[in-house]
């Protein structure tokens, strides 16, 4: 599926109307998997995904061209899932604001010096669209195009793909893990040629360039750090996936909801999918399982293993009033798929998960948060809980 919708893809900016314009498609994962759920039926295959283009993708952008509400040269066409049940298109100027030859000379060494000190975690919490922001992502891009060269995905696509060709590959019962890697490294392969060209068309031999937009760079450190995260689960023969159970007592449900509501945020900002499995009530605790699924997501989300404090001192008392919730992270492989549709399995696989210590204290009094796990502390909460608690540090 995910071949033929690239396919179909590559044809859009081919359409009339369309060919003749500077603008470098670019869609998001969260985008991909909206249009392969309107595109794929179980009855009619792919057979719809062509409509579903037309519709989600190809009609707003034809209303835009109708009513020239588009900017003018080269753009990234940026597409991503929307808050409804559509997708959102965003057009980013690559060109930087207008400086003469020498305010740029000037501070140029200075900003590529400036890039040692920083790392991707450090440009996805804050990005300002610098120079030493982008020779930063770029330097991590080209180890992580040694480790692509390095490993064995090419091979191990060409094994899956020769296997699939043998006759009695639709009898096999292996065959939908066979067929979950190529989806894997179809998507993979994808990813990285779109961070490649996205880097090739912010490259320009004959400028000298200090400013990026930062929307821009930010989307370039992401995709670096999931796809270097997921690369890395790949070789640790870790799964993409995860499903993600939170327990609470009753009297802690708002923690509860605010530990939920804190994986969604972070779902969003990563353009990850997320799904509610199911819920349910289990020696006195309730419990919510969810599933999350994109690049490295599994390998992000276990080192939330544990507890979750909240910390606050009673207005009544001089006692410190806690809220607790337990996460458990469980690695979601493809040959899993079958708990998403059966809650109660899905809840008996976390029977084996460790108990877990305490990852993470929320003081709401000093606004603090202290990472135990991971041993950072920051006294921006805020950040955290919008989630981007992966990133801090």
């Amino acid at each position: 599926m995910g071949k033929i919708l690239d396919i179909e893809l590559r044809k859009v900016l081919q359409r009339r109307g369309l060919r003749n314009k500077k603008w470098a498609l670019d869609m998001e994962e969260s985008a991909i998997e909206f249009l392969l759920e309107k595109g794929y039926t179980k009855n009619l295959g792919a057979r719809p995904l062509k409509r579903a283009i037309e519709q989600y993708l190809l009609a707003p952008l034809a209303t835009t061209i109708v009513n020239h509400n588009f900017p003018k040269g080269d753009q990234f066409l940026l597409v991503s899932r929307g808050k409804k049940d559509n997708l959102k298109v965003r057009f980013i100027d690559p060109d930087e604001p207008n400086l003469t030859w020498q305010e740029k000379l000037n501070p140029q060494h200075y900003q590529q010096q400036k890039s040692k000190p920083l790392d991707l975690k450090t440009i996805l919490r804050e990005c300002y669209g610098s120079l030493a922001e982008f020779t930063c992502i770029k330097n991590e891009f080209e180890q992580l195009r040694q480790a692509y060269l390095d490993s064995d995905i090419a091979d191990s696509k060409e094994d899956a793909m020769n296997e699939m060709g043998e006759a009695d590959f639709w009898q096999s019962p292996d065959r939908h893990n066979v067929l979950s890697l190529i989806e894997y490294y179809d998507r993979f392969e994808a990813a990285f040629e779109t961070t490649e060209k996205l880097f090739e068309r912010l490259e320009d031999p004959d400028k000298v360039r200090l400013e990026f937009d930062p929307s821009i760079l930010k989307k370039l450190a992401q995709k670096v750090y999931l796809l270097s995260t997921s690369l890395h689960a790949y070789q640790s023969q870790e799964p993409q996936d995860a499903m993600l159970m939170v327990n609470y007592e009753d009297k802690d449900a708002k923690w509860g909801q605010r530990m939920v509501d804190m994986y969604f945020a972070w779902a969003k900002r990563r353009k990850m999918n997320a799904k509610r499995v199911g819920s349910g009530k289990s020696e006195g605790k309730l419990y919510t399982i969810f599933h999350f699924s994109g690049f490295g997501c599994y390998t992000i989300l276990k080192n939330e293993h544990g507890f979750h404090l909240r910390e606050q001192k009673s207005s009544r008392s001089k006692m410190i009033e806690k809220a607790r919730v337990r996460i458990d992270v469980y690695p979601l492989d493809s040959s899993e798929y079958h708990l998403l549709d059966d809650p109660k399995r899905a809840f008996r696989a976390f029977a084996d998960q460790e108990r877990g210590q305490v990852v993470r204290r929320f003081n709401m009094d000093s606004k603090q948060c202290k990472d135990a796990h991971n041993k950072w502390q920051t006294g921006n909460m805020d950040k955290v809980l919008k989630g981007l608690f992966d990133v801090m540090g």
